[in-house]
C-alpha cells in the first residue's frame, strides 16, 4: 500500500427512518468508492460524486446469470485484495493494514464489562445472519466448557439478530459466562474484542472487527470461502473442505443440497485443537 494515510472523519447512515436517503450522501464529494457493486450502491455513489471507483464482483454476463440463480462464489483472492484492486487508480497496490480507533467512551465501556474477567479471555460468536453459516450453538457451548476447564474465561459475543442463538448457547453451556458483550454498541464491542485473547466465531461481522484490532480469530467456515473471508495472521480458518463448499458468496438460509454437512460434521475436538494452538502460539 502507498505511504499515504487517511482518517475516517464521519459515518453517515444510508437511510434515515421515515425520510429515505440521507441528504448528506448527495454530493458534491470529490470521489465515491463503491465496494458493494450493486445497483442501489451505484446509484448512491453517482449521486454523491462525479468520479466513482467500483468493485466489480461479476462481469456483465455473470450479473445476468446471477439473476437466474447462477452465482458461483468468488474465491480467487481475499476480500482486502479484491477491494484493493478497485482502489488501484488511487495508487493503492495492496490491502495494507486497517487501523481502527474507537472513542474513549467506548474504551471505558469495554474496560468496565471485562474488568473482572480473569485468565485467558476467549470470546465465542455463535451467531450469523444466514443459518447455513452457523455452527450449532450447542457445540459452541461444548467448546466453551472444554476451554474453561483449561482455565479460560468465557466471553459471549453477538448482537440483536442473534438473540435465539445466544439463548441456546446459554442453555447449553455449563461453564460460567464471565462477560456478555451482546448489549454493547458497535464501537464498544470493537474495543472489547481488542481485549480478548481469542475470538472463535462463524463467518460474520465480529470476526472482521477483531482482526482489525489485532486479536487472533478462529473463524469456522461452511458455505462461504475461507480464502476470501478468512482472518489474517495470526488468525486461522477451520473448514472441512467438502467438494460442495464453498457454495455461496455470503450464505443462505437453507443448504442447497439439503444436508449442511460443511458445518454439521465439524466436530468440537477439531475446533478445540485449533483454538488451543492459537492460544498457545
Amino acid at each position: 500500500m502507498t505511504s499515504n494515510t487517511s482518517e475516517l472523519s464521519r459515518v453517515l447512515p444510508l437511510w434515515r427512518p421515515g425520510r429515505g436517503l440521507d441528504p448528506q450522501l448527495v454530493g458534491p464529494y470529490d470521489l465515491a468508492v463503491d465496494l458493494q457493486g450493486k445497483l442501489k450502491t451505484a446509484a448512491i455513489a453517482h449521486a454523491a460524486a462525479d468520479r466513482t471507483l467500483t468493485f466489480h464482483r461479476r462481469t456483465p454476463a455473470q450479473a445476468v446469470r446471477a439473476l437466474f440463480g447462477a452465482d458461483p462464489p468468488l474465491t480467487r483472492a481475499s476480500a482486502p485484495d479484491l477491494y484493493a484492486e478497485a482502489l488501484a487508480p488511487l495508487g493503492i497496490s495492496g490491502p495494507g493494514r486497517t487501523k481502527v480507533s474507537v472513542s474513549s467512551k467506548a474504551q471505558a465501556m469495554a474496560e468496565e464489562i471485562l474488568a473482572n474477567v480473569r485468565g485467558p479471555r476467549v470470546a465465542f460468536g455463535p451467531g450469523a445472519r444466514w443459518a447455513t453459516k452457523r455452527w450449532p450453538a450447542e457445540r459452541y457451548a461444548a467448546l466453551a466448557d472444554s476451554l474453561a476447564a483449561q482455565g479460560c474465561s468465557v466471553v459471549l459475543v453477538g448482537g440483536p439478530p442473534d438473540v435465539g442463538v445466544l439463548e441456546a448457547f446459554r442453555r447449553a453451556v455449563r461453564a460460567p459466562v464471565a462477560a456478555d458483550l451482546s448489549s454493547l454498541p458497535l464501537d464498544a464491542l470493537t474495543a472489547a474484542l481488542a481485549r480478548v485473547q481469542l475470538l472463535v466465531t462463524n463467518d460474520t461481522g465480529p470476526a472482521h472487527l477483531a482482526s482489525a484490532m489485532g486479536t487472533p480469530v478462529l473463524t469456522l467456515f461452511g458455505p462461504t470461502s475461507p480464502r476470501r473471508w478468512g482472518p489474517p495472521a495470526p488468525g486461522r480458518s477451520v473448514s472441512l473442505g467438502l467438494p460442495c463448499s464453498p457454495c455461496s458468496n455470503h450464505g443462505t438460509q437453507v443448504c442447497p443440497l439439503g444436508h449442511h454437512r460443511c458445518l454439521g460434521e465439524l466436530q468440537v475436538s477439531s475446533v478445540a485443537a485449533a483454538a488451543r494452538a492459537l492460544l498457545d502460539g
